[in-house]
């Protein structure tokens, strides 16, 4: 099973993604973490917490990012990475993480509504995909 965590940049409630990360450990033998790769906030503290958990991780950074050892297994070759920027990434981004991800979790986004809007905009003819905010 593969569980996304994305939200706010300016998350620091490390402890809510730590618990999270422990009642999955708790109902889900194997699992893997996906992440944009963010380097504050939500994204961060999901790395670092799946790290100390010894929870498999994966990133799915903008092609207009550096490719890094973590993308291994997202679909893309580091080939695609360093592009220069194009607003179109963004999306692409968030549909490699549907396509990627069984359940998405955003925690308290200030961007919510933009980015809810587009993966429930994406996730209307994907079956057995979940949205979860908290």
């Amino acid at each position: 099973m593969k569980i996304a965590i994305i939200g706010n940049p300016n998350f620091k409630n490390e402890r809510a993604i730590k618990d999270l990360l422990y009642k999955l450990k708790e109902n889900y033998n194997d699992f893997t973490i996906i992440s944009t790769g963010g380097k504050y906030g939500v994204e961060k503290l999901a790395k670092k917490a799946a790290f100390d958990l010894h929870i498999k991780y994966i990133e799915v950074p903008k092609l207009n990012e550096k490719w890094n050892a973590h993308c291994e297994g997202n679909g893309r070759k580091y080939y695609m990475y360093n592009k220069e920027y194009n607003s179109k990434f963004f999306y692409y981004q968030i549909s490699d993480i549907i396509k990627n991800s069984d359940i998405i979790v955003f925690f308290n986004s200030s961007k919510i509504n933009q980015i809810k809007e587009q993966y429930e905009k994406q996730l209307k003819n994907k079956k057995n995909k979940k949205l979860i905010i908290l």
